[in-house]
């Protein structure tokens, strides 16, 4: 026998951190796209921010680039899964 099996692509998009509101990064409004990045998400966070972000629960995106100066802090114990 033979089973039929669906797989669904996500298309990959990229969004920039502002840290708008805070370090936190699972706030949707530190992002560019308004809301927190996932797994087919290709992460920049820019140079010369008031607030870079801090990792505070386990995340999996797609891609991180850093900008020159630019800093992500995970909290210990916590994984931040990058998948690009």
């Amino acid at each position: 026998g033979s089973n039929t099996v669906t797989v669904t692509v996500l298309p990959a998009t990229t969004v920039s951190w502002t840290g708008a509101v805070n370090t936190d990064w699972h706030n949707a409004a530190n992002w560019s796209c308004g809301g927190v990045p996932t797994v087919t998400t290709h992460v920049v966070i820019p140079s010369a921010m008031n607030n870079y972000p801090v990792v505070s629960q386990n995340t999996e995106i797609k891609s991180l680039t850093l900008q020159t100066g630019a800093t992500v802090t995970v909290n210990t114990g916590v994984e931040l899964k990058v998948n690009g």
